[in-house]
C-alpha cells in the first residue's frame, strides 16, 4: 500500500491526498467517512443507537477495490484520490501514526453537543500542532439535522436507548459559533454535514481536496507536480442547510367513548326508570330513553300511551271495573286495537285513575301524566307493566314483569345488548345461548339482535362491526330526537339563556364527569327542580347537549365553535374539545388556501385556545404564526407586539426560517460575490499571462533574454521604449 500510495504521489497526472479526521467519541465521525468512502445511507433508527466505539480501518483502500476506486475524483481538472483515516475519540489514546504524511486534518464536533465544540480548543488544536506543525485544519459541525429534530414528536418518541442525553434549545449550536471557533483556531474554512439528510459530505470532502492540493502546491513549490496544480481553486463557501418546514401539527381525536359509556349506564343503577320484574321476584334495572331508542316497538306502553286509548272508555267506567267478568276483556281490546296500537291492554284502574287519564295527554308533562295502576299486557315476553312514584318527584317508575317463559339471564344478555349493541363473550361461547337471545329477539321484533346472532351462526360475524357501527349511530339519532326534540322520558331541566332545556340525567352523568359530580354528590343541582348555566348562549348548550346524545358536533361558524369549546372545557369533555378543535382548524386551512391573511384570526384564538386548555389548537396556531413569521413581523408587527411575552417568546425560538440559516444566507451570498469577483480578477490575470509563448516563461512568470531580444529586435524602427 505504500508503494502504490508514493507511485500515486509521483505520477505527474494523479495525486493523493491524506486527511485526518479527529474529534470526540460519539461526533458522527466513522459515519462521515462511511458515507464518503463507502456510499452508506443511515435511517433515523441506525443513528439513535447506542454508540459503540468503532473506527474505519485504513485497510479498506487495499482490500476493498470498490472502495479504493471511489476514493478517486476530479476536482478542478486535477485527478486526485482521497485517503481518509479515522480516529478513535478518546482522549488518552495515541494518534500519533496517523498524523504523519498528512495532508490536511478535518476536525469534527457535534452540532447539538457543546462540549464537543469546547474540547476543540482545549485539546485537538493543541494535539494537531504537536503532531504536524502547519498541516492545514477545516473544522466541520456534524449532526445538523438534530437542530431540528429534537423538537420532533416522531424523534420524542423514538427509542433512543439508555445512554441517550435529551437535547435542550441551550445544546444547539449555531454556524456562527462553529465560524467563530474556526477563526480562533485558524481553520482555514467551516463546514456542516448530516448523513441522515444527507447534506454537505460532497462539500467538505471536496473542499477537503482542495485544501490538500493547495498545501502540496505550497509545500513542493519548485516540483513539476506543480504544473498539473496550478488550476486548483481556492475552497467554496458551503450553501447552508435549510431546515424544512414544521409539518403541521396534526389534531389526534381520541377513539369514541361511547360503548363504555353505555357500558357505565348499564351498569349504574342511579337514575333508573324502569325495572323488569320476574315471578320470582328477581329485579332488572333499565332506562326507559335507551330501550326506547333501541326497540322503537316498545315505545307505546313504556311512555304512556295507552291513556289515548282509554279516552274513549271514561264514560264507560264499567267496562273496566267488570274486566274480570270477560266482555270488558273484549270491549278493552278491540278499542285499543281501533287505535292503531300493537300491544292489547286492560287497565285496572280507580274511578279518580280513570278521570285523571282521560285528560289529554301534552308532551311537556308527560312525565308527571303517568297513570298509577297495573296495565295486563297480551305480549310473548311481557305480562303486565305497573307504574310508581319516584319519592316525592313527578317522576315515576315503570315496573314490567315477564312472562313465566323469559329467563332473567337471557333477557338481561338482550338489555345488555341494547345498550352495548355487542353480546358478552359467555354468550358467544355457547350456542345454546345465542339461540335463546335470539328466540327472545324474534320476541321483542329487535331485528339488528337476530340478524347479529345469525352472522355469528352462520360465521359470518366479521360483518357485525359494521352493522353495531351503524345500529349505534341509528341509536344514537333516536335518542337525540326523543330525548331533546320530543322530550320523552326527560328527568331533569336546565335553564339556560332565559330558555328550559329538558334532558336525561342518567345519560348526561356517564356522558360528562362534571355533571355525574353535580348530580350526585352534596350539590345544590342534585336536588334542583331546575338547574341554571349561567353565561352560556342556548343554542351553544343545545349542541353540546346534541354530542352527549349522539357523540358528534354538527357544523358550526367558528366562533360559535370557539364557544363550544370553552363550553366542553368547562364540563370536562375533552373528546367534545378536540373536535372542535379540528372543526376550527379545518375552516382556517380552507380560508389559507384561497390565499387570504388569517393573522388576527389565528392571534386572537392562540390565546383564547391556552386560555381553555385547547392545546392542539394552540399548536396549531403557534405553528401557523412561527411558519409566516416573517410576514407577520413585516405586516403585523403590532399584532405580534399585543401577544403575551411568553407567546412572543415562543415565536421567535420557532421561527422559521431560522434566524441563523438567514445569517447564514446573507454570509454566503456575500462570499459568492467575492469569489466571483476574485475569479474574474485572476481570469483576466491568466488571460493576459497567455497571450505570449508560455514555453518562454521562467519559473517566477519572467520572459527569458531570448525572448526579450526577439521581441526587442522585432520591433519596429523609431519605436521609443516604455
Amino acid at each position: 500500500m505504500e508503494a502504490s500510495m508514493l507511485y500515486q504521489e509521483n505520477h505527474a497526472d494523479r495525486h493523493l491526498v491524506k486527511c485526518v479526521v479527529v474529534g470526540d467519541t460519539g461526533v458522527g465521525k466513522t459515519r462521515l467517512i462511511c458515507a464518503r468512502a463507502c456510499r452508506t445511507k443511515y435511517m433515523l433508527s441506525q443513528l439513535m443507537q447506542t454508540h459503540v466505539p468503532t473506527v474505519w480501518a485504513i485497510d479498506h483502500y487495499r482490500k476493498d477495490k470498490n472502495v479504493y476506486d471511489q476514493s478517486w475524483c476530479t476536482i478542478d481538472g486535477v485527478c486526485v484520490s482521497l485517503q481518509l483515516w479515522d480516529t478513535f475519540g478518546y482522549h488518552d489514546k495515541d494518534r500519533k501514526f496517523a498524523y504523519g504524511k498528512a495532508d490536511v486534518v478535518l476536525v469534527c464536533f457535534s452540532t447539538v453537543r457543546p462540549r464537543s465544540l469546547r474540547n476543540v480548543l482545549h485539546h485537538w488544536l493543541p494535539e494537531i500542532r504537536h503532531h504536524t506543525g502547519g498541516t492545514p485544519v477545516i473544522l466541520c459541525g456534524n449532526q445538523i439535522d438534530l437542530r431540528y429534530l429534537y423538537k420532533d414528536p416522531e424523534f420524542l418518541n423514538l427509542n433512543k436507548g439508555p445512554f441517550f442525553r435529551e437535547i435542550t434549545s441551550d445544546d444547539v449550536i449555531s454556524p456562527e459559533d462553529g465560524r467563530k471557533v474556526a477563526s480562533e483556531i485558524g481553520a482555514l474554512y467551516y463546514y456542516e454535514t448530516s448523513v441522515l439528510i444527507p447534506h454537505g459530505i460532497d462539500d467538505v470532502f471536496e473542499n477537503v481536496i482542495r485544501v490538500g492540493l493547495a498545501y502540496k502546491r505550497d509545500k513542493h513549490f519548485w516540483s513539476i507536480l506543480n504544473n498539473s496544480l496550478k488550476r486548483v481553486n481556492r475552497p467554496h463557501a458551503q450553501e447552508p442547510f435549510m431546515p424544512p418546514r414544521p409539518s403541521c401539527p396534526q389534531v389526534m381525536i381520541p377513539d369514541s367513548d361511547w360503548s363504555s359509556d353505555m357500558q357505565k349506564l348499564y351498569n349504574d343503577n342511579t337514575c333508573c326508570d324502569l325495572v323488569f320484574k320476574t315471578r320470582h321476584g328477581r329485579c332488572l334495572e333499565a332506562h326507559r330513553i335507551v330501550l326506547i331508542g333501541a326497540l322503537p316497538s316498545l315505545e307505546e306502553f313504556l311512555c304512556g300511551k295507552q291513556d289515548s286509548c282509554l279516552s274513549n272508555v271514561v264514560d264507560s267506567k264499567s267496562i273496566v271495573r267488570s274486566s274480570s267478568s270477560g266482555s270488558g276483556w273484549d270491549v278493552a281490546s278491540k278499542l285499543a286495537q281501533g287505535r292503531g296500537h300493537s300491544l292489547d291492554t286492560i287497565c285496572l284502574l280507580s274511578d279518580d285513575e280513570v278521570e285523571e287519564a282521560a285528560s289529554p295527554c301534552n308532551e311537556e308533562s308527560e312525565r308527571s301524566n303517568w297513570p298509577l295502576g297495573v296495565l295486563v299486557l297480551e305480549h310473548p315476553v311481557f305480562c303486565s307493566v305497573e307504574t310508581k312514584p319516584i319519592g316525592m318527584t313527578p317522576d315515576r317508575q315503570v315496573i314490567v314483569t315477564l312472562n313465566d317463559n323469559i329467563s332473567a339471564a337471557i333477557f338481561q344478555h338482550v338489555l345488555h345488548f341494547a345498550y352495548t349493541w355487542s353480546l358478552d363473550d359467555e354468550v358467544l361461547s355457547s350456542c345454546e345461548l345465542l339461540s335463546e337471545v335470539k328466540q327472545i329477539g324474534e320476541m321483542l321484533a329487535f331485528s339488528i339482535l337476530v340478524k347479529y346472532v345469525e352472522n355469528i351462526v352462520l360465521g359470518d360475524d366479521y360483518i357485525n362491526d359494521s352493522l353495531s357501527r351503524a345500529a349505534r349511530k341509528a341509536h344514537q339519532d333516536r335518542l337525540k330526537n326523543l330525548g331533546m326534540k320530543r322530550g320523552i322520558c326527560t328527568d331533569v331541566t336546565f335553564e339556560v339563556d332565559g330558555s328550559t332545556i329538558c334532558g336525561h340525567k342518567g345519560l348526561l352523568m356517564v356522558r360528562s364527569d362534571m355533571m355525574a359530580c353535580m348530580f350526585s354528590n352534596n350539590f345544590l343541582e342534585s336536588s334542583a327542580d331546575v338547574v341554571p348555566f349561567p353565561g352560556v348562549r342556548k343554542v351553544i348548550f343545545v349542541h353540546l347537549l346534541q354530542y352527549l346524545y349522539t357523540d358528534r358536533l354538527t357544523k358550526l361558524p367558528t366562533g360559535e365553535l370557539v364557544e363550544l369549546l370553552e363550553l366542553a372545557n368547562r364540563l370536562c369533555l375533552p373528546r367534545a374539545q378536540m373536535l372542535a378543535e379540528e372543526m376550527i382548524i379545518s375552516q382556517l386551512t380552507t380560508i389559507t388556501a384561497t390565499g387570504q391573511e388569517i393573522f388576527e384570526d389565528v392571534a386572537g384564538l392562540l390565546e383564547t385556545a391556552q386560555l381553555h386548555n385547547a392545546n392542539q389548537l394552540a399548536a396549531w396556531c403557534l405553528w401557523y404564526l412561527s411558519c409566516n413569521y416573517v410576514q407577520l413581523y413585516k405586516k403585523h408587527s403590532k399584532l405580534k407586539q399585543g401577544l403575551s411575552p411568553e407567546n412572543q417568546i415562543l415565536l421567535c425560538q420557532n421561527r422559521w426560517p431560522p434566524v441563523w440559516y438567514l445569517k447564514e444566507r446573507d454570509y454566503y451570498e456575500k462570499c459568492q460575490v467575492d469569489y466571483e469577483r476574485a475569479r474574474k480578477v485572476r481570469h483576466t490575470y491568466l488571460f493576459r499571462r497567455g497571450s505570449d509563448d508560455s514555453s518562454d516563461r521562467g519559473c517566477l512568470g519572467f520572459c527569458s533574454r531570448r525572448h526579450r531580444k526577439v521581441k526587442y529586435q522585432s520591433r519596429p524602427k523609431g519605436a521609443v521604449s516604455v
